[in-house]
């Protein structure tokens, strides 16, 4: 009985093969009506016009699991826009390979198993009123093919509302959909190029695509992973869900982590609540937090609500906490770049700042004569960066019954020029503790990083500005009215006058600093009138009994 049922399926096997030579030589000798039907199907699948300029080549072969499987070839397809768009091709392809299961097409059907494109062009643009045809790049996800591969791709994007220009090169796509689920995985990778970044960026894409019958134009993918490099530049991302309307343009991202190294700085993000609209190019995050490394720097930032609009080129963080060294600074922050140029404005508000933290995290070690028990500083104003300047405003800095005010500005456009303009009523340089020790305070700590900072400006930086104290406390040693106008200009620096009333006198201070030399020189200048000598005496050491005065002139250098 076995026996006879051999020569029955060789003989049915053979009746097959010849329906399918002859199938297949009907085919080839009617290349034209392939073609047409080749073209007619793509149209079906991307609902757009299609044109097939080469002829198509056919190959014949088996599948892995042993079906017959049919190749077909060809050259030059062009898919267009949507006519309601522009009558312009959106996607050219110069080769194309559709490899398809041979029975299905004396079904009817066709059964895609792999699709293969070789050097294609997008064409993406915006129009004047908005509307844009990015969302076309999505066919390479929506093929029905069980995998895709496109190798050295371009994508060129224009806006013409805001004449940008964006290209994607060296593009390269693998999809492949599995046989259990139909859950597609893909792997792309790009080099990203726009007017508005000086370099290339290196991006590599990886997600899964769950089947969502019914629902072609929303897309949702789990497990997005990327990376994008440049010189200089590290950032990896990971998103566990990616929502995607390809017919809106929306993207809803509902948790993510991305971690950024550049230029000695790393940082790494969680962001919350992630809309994107590409159509109005708006990004909402709803919540923003980074720990940040910088140097030995490790502040923590949180902002909340953060808008960006692409179109105005405007950025929006109404709520923003930069936490560091036991220091929190709150504000708000605005910024645009129109033009390619950064103007950023900004709130802050610093209610109390550990001192003593910030000088041990500087590696700055104070002598004997300041205590550990510096008293917080607080801070608050409002700071401006537009091209080449820099302002602070509405300064306000407080630290026990010290109070300044006053504005700083920092110039850039020739050569970098520092000005400022500081009032205080109430300065103490120096206190007496509980234990009788005297020490230097915040305020005088202050002083002294800022008179280094300004000594030690490079040759090519001037600072020009003055100090105006009413009462200038040094424990209980009092100068009154006292003015300093301070230039520095390279490597020389000079304080003159510094003018006040001291003990019932008056007197006027000369100071200059010249660094050109290997070795400093200081040159010192003062004279003083009807000067209380016996009341500086008893305030400086507690002696009593001593009363003098002197008129004092000299100079020292």
């Amino acid at each position: 009985m076995i026996q006879k049922k051999i020569p029955i399926f060789g003989v049915s096997a053979l009746l097959v093969l010849l329906a399918l030579t002859i199938v297949l030589t009907a085919l080839a000798l009617n290349t034209r009506n392939l073609r047409s039907s080749f073209a007619n199907y793509i149209t079906q699948q991307v609902q757009r016009n299609v044109t097939i300029g080469g002829d198509v080549e056919i190959d014949l072969g088996f599948s892995e699991s042993g079906s017959l499987l049919m190749t077909l070839k060809t050259q030059d397809v062009v898919i267009y826009n949507n006519p309601d768009f522009s009558a312009e091709p959106m996607l050219h392809v110069p080769w194309i390979e559709l490899e398809i299961g041979l029975l299905s097409i004396l079904t009817g059907g066709f059964d895609v198993q792999r699709l293969l494109i070789e050097r294609p062009r997008f064409d993406l643009a915006r129009l004047t009123d908005g509307r844009s045809n990015w969302q076309d790049i999505g066919i390479l996800a929506v093929v029905p093919a069980k995998q895709v591969n496109v190798y050295a791709g371009v994508v060129h994007w224009h806006d013409r509302m805001t004449q940008q220009a964006v290209m994607l090169a060296d593009l390269s796509w693998r999809s492949s959909r599995s046989e259990t689920d139909s859950t597609v995985s893909w792997q792309t990778s790009f080099q990203f190029l726009s007017e508005v970044l000086r370099l290339p960026l290196a991006v590599r894409l990886t997600a899964n695509v769950p089947p969502k019958p019914g629902q072609s134009s929303g897309v949702v993918l789990n497990e997005v992973v990327g990376s994008v490099t440049a010189p200089g530049l590290v950032l990896s991302m990971k998103l566990p869900e990616m929502s995607v309307d390809i017919d809106s343009g929306r993207i809803h991202v509902e948790e993510s982590a991305v971690d950024i190294a550049a230029a000695g700085t790393e940082a790494a993000l969680k962001i919350t609540d992630l809309n994107i609209d590409t159509s109005t190019r708006q990004i909402e995050v709803a919540l923003l937090d980074a720990d940040c490394f910088v140097g030995r720097s490790t502040p923590s930032i949180t902002a909340e609500a953060m808008a960006i609009d692409l179109s105005r080129q405007r950025i929006v963080v109404p709520e923003v906490v930069v936490t560091w060294l036991d220091t929190e600074l709150f504000g708000d922050l605005s910024a645009t770049w129109a033009g390619g140029e950064p103007d950023v404005l900004a709130n802050f508000d610093i209610p109390s700042a550990n001192v003593q933290a910030i000088l041990d995290n500087a590696g700055i070690v104070l002598t004997s004569f300041a205590s550990n028990g510096l008293r917080p500083v607080s801070l608050n104003g409002k700071l401006r960066m537009r091209e080449n300047l820099l302002v602070l405003d509405d300064l306000n800095l407080k630290t026990g019954n010290t109070i300044v005010t006053g504005w700083v500005r920092r110039d850039r456009e020739d050569s970098a020029t520092w000005t400022f303009a500081l009032e205080s009523d109430d300065f103490l340089l120096a206190d007496t503790a509980e234990d009788g020790s005297r020490s230097i305070t915040s305020a005088g700590v202050l002083v002294g990083l800022l008179g280094d900072r300004l000594s030690d400006l490079p040759t090519d930086v001037a600072a020009t500005g003055s100090i105006v104290v009413d009462r200038l406390w040094i424990d209980r040693i009092l100068a009154k009215h006292v003015i300093a106008k301070i230039r520095s200009k390279g490597k020389i620096m000079s304080i003159a006058p510094w003018s006040g009333e001291f003990y019932d006198g008056t007197g006027k201070f000369f100071l200059g600093l010249d660094r050109r030399a290997e070795k400093p020189l200081i040159l010192i200048r003062q004279a003083v009138s009807d000067f209380n000598l016996g009341k500086l005496l008893r305030d400086a050491g507690d002696i009593a009994g001593i009363e003098a005065s002197a008129d004092l002139e000299r100079a020292v250098a």
